[in-house]
């Protein structure tokens, strides 16, 4: 019997007969076309994350130690380093470093670099890539704003939930985002506690007894920033709860309310190290993490 034509209002698949669709290469060639300069400014990316956090946690160490820090979030250490000598260039470098490294983190989303596979937790993990991307890119735009003059306070998490508890159904959306972010905090605990921090560094390069130290630093730095983004979900689904109408707070307001607490000095300048811990470990990243895109 000869086979009939598919019908033309049913058009049968292309990639699942004859492999990807020519958009599916096009893609794929413009992404190694790109490779180079993605993965260098990725790094740019990598380094200029960790400047910024370690930025942030000697200024709330210093205000712990009463050595006129204070506490802040990552568009407050961009207006720093904007004081600084040639601090423009940096932090436009910075803003291109950090759209570069969001490229990378969607392509390798898009075609599995680190081979998280199709699984449901590969998958998961996957999408924590393209989550990362989506966050590098609100540092970016908050470089570049900051870069053209604009010192004002982040919006970031300040105003967003004001705006979405406007609108139907907007309660619901805020209480998603904060558990969303209540869950990438739990996400870093995991990390910090429970994975392979070294498996993605090149650090056969470097003598054996910095491995471990590299280790500590690393869990250290991630437990310290998953306390502070489960506070800033806490204040997104207490603010969806309440309905009051009040901006939320980011990392500056998660390090002040840990600073008010029972001995909360204290737990400030444990979690404002691990801050510049974490920062260290972008640095670290910048330097020897395998930076892929094929």
């Amino acid at each position: 019997m000869t086979a009939q034509p598919a019908p033309a209002g049913n058009p049968q698949s292309v990639d699942s007969a004859d492999g990807p669709s020519p958009v599916a290469e096009e893609l794929a060639d413009a992404a190694e076309a790109m490779g180079p300069w993605v993965c260098r400014l990725a790094r740019v990316g990598y380094a200029s994350k960790g400047v910024v956090y370690v930025v942030v946690g000697a200024l709330a160490a210093l205000a712990v130690a009463g050595l006129g820090g204070r506490t802040t979030d990552g568009r407050g250490a961009m207006s720093m380093i904007l004081q600084q000598p040639f601090g423009r260039i940096i932090i436009a470098v910075s803003a291109l470093g950090l759209l570069g490294y969001a490229v990378w983190r969607f392509i390798a989303a898009w075609r599995d670099t680190e081979h998280r596979g199709n699984s449901f937790k590969g998958k998961a993990l996957r999408l924590g890539q393209v989550g990362s991307g989506i966050i590098a890119i609100g540092l970016a735009i908050q470089a570049l704003r900051v870069a053209a003059g604009d010192l004002g306070e982040s919006e970031a998490t300040r105003e967003w939930t004001i705006r979405f508890l406007q609108v139907p159904s907007g309660r619901w959306l805020v209480a998603t985002g904060g558990m969303i972010v209540i869950a990438y905090a739990l996400f870093q605990f995991r990390k910090a506690f429970a994975s392979d921090i070294n498996k993605h560094l090149h650090l056969y390069r470097i003598e054996d007894h910095w491995h471990g130290w590299i280790e500590k630093m690393s869990r250290f730095g991630l437990a310290a920033r998953g306390v502070v983004f489960l506070i800033i979900g806490w204040f997104i689904v207490v603010a969806a709860v309440k309905y009051s109408g009040k901006p939320v707070r980011g990392i500056d307001g998660a390090l002040d309310t840990i600073g008010r607490q029972p001995y909360g000095p204290l737990v400030l300048g444990v979690i404002a190290f691990g801050l510049v811990a974490y920062g260290c470990m972008q640095l670290v990243n910048a330097r020897w993490r395998r930076v892929e895109v094929d």
